[in-house]
């Protein structure tokens, strides 16, 4: 049985809190633990053109003290190298194709706005879904510990890195064995889709778990291992075929 995680992409002060709070209130209702990735320094005016939210850090730390998780979501949220990294779907990303000494930079000037405001936790979740290898070894030397994305049923490892998979942004079957994260962007999230996640939360809260629940299902044995390397070909295959469609 499918079982899911909530995640919040692209979190800055300008974001459409209303929408956000409507949608957080049906979450909490339910006791459901959600990941908030929290962008340092947001510069990518396309996610943050509503008026700014006011008790923006007050209420991102009541958050963080009542169980939801922060993952540092970049640095500026600008993509400007162009690179898919180890999973992403477009060639665009703020991290992947750049050289160690760069990435450095960025992530640590994130951390550190995070850590000035009490919000790090040592979760990276990186904008678009692209990363490469360079990313995750800059994240290890500083001290992050898991990341938002991979190609897998349920959490693995990669290189030091734990990893809860990103397949899908929407629900997926309920009838399917693996951790399915919803990927909400809350800025392009239409009233229609709103309404969905709302109606889907509600008859299904039953099937969300915490990430930290998740990562007790983490799987690395040599059969999950081959499996995942099956899920990212037929995933990438998926996504070329739409390409032509």
């Amino acid at each position: 049985m499918t079982q899911y995680i909530i995640r919040f992409d692209d979190i800055n002060p300008n974001m459409d809190w209303e929408k956000f709070n409507q949608l957080k209130s049906i979450i909490n209702k339910y006791k459901i633990k959600s990941i908030l990735g929290v962008i340092p320094k947001c510069e990518d005016k396309t996610i943050s053109n509503f008026p700014e939210y006011k008790n923006y850090f007050i209420d991102l730390q009541k958050m963080k003290s009542d169980g939801d998780l922060i993952a540092q979501h970049g640095y500026t949220h600008i993509t400007d190298s162009k690179s898919k990294g180890l999973y992403g779907n477009e060639k665009r990303s703020e991290f992947a194709g750049l050289n160690f000494n760069d990435q450095y930079e960025r992530i640590f000037k994130g951390k550190k706005i995070l850590l000035n405001n009490r919000l790090w936790q040592p979760i990276f979740m990186a904008p678009v879904h692209t990363f490469d290898n360079t990313t995750i070894k800059v994240l290890r030397k500083l001290d992050f510990k898991l990341i938002t994305d991979g190609f897998s049923r349920y959490p693995y490892e990669l290189n030091g890195m734990k990893l809860i998979p990103q397949i899908s942004s929407m629900p997926l079957p309920t009838y399917l064995p693996l951790i399915s994260q919803l990927c909400i962007h809350i800025n392009t999230l239409s009233d229609e889709k709103l309404k969905f996640l709302i109606s889907f939360i509600e008859e299904n809260n039953h099937l969300f778990i915490s990430p930290i629940d998740a990562l007790k299902l983490e799987k690395n044995n040599l059969l999950s291992k081959f499996e995942n390397k099956i899920i990212g070909v037929l995933i990438r295959l998926i996504r070329k075929i739409k390409e032509f469609l």
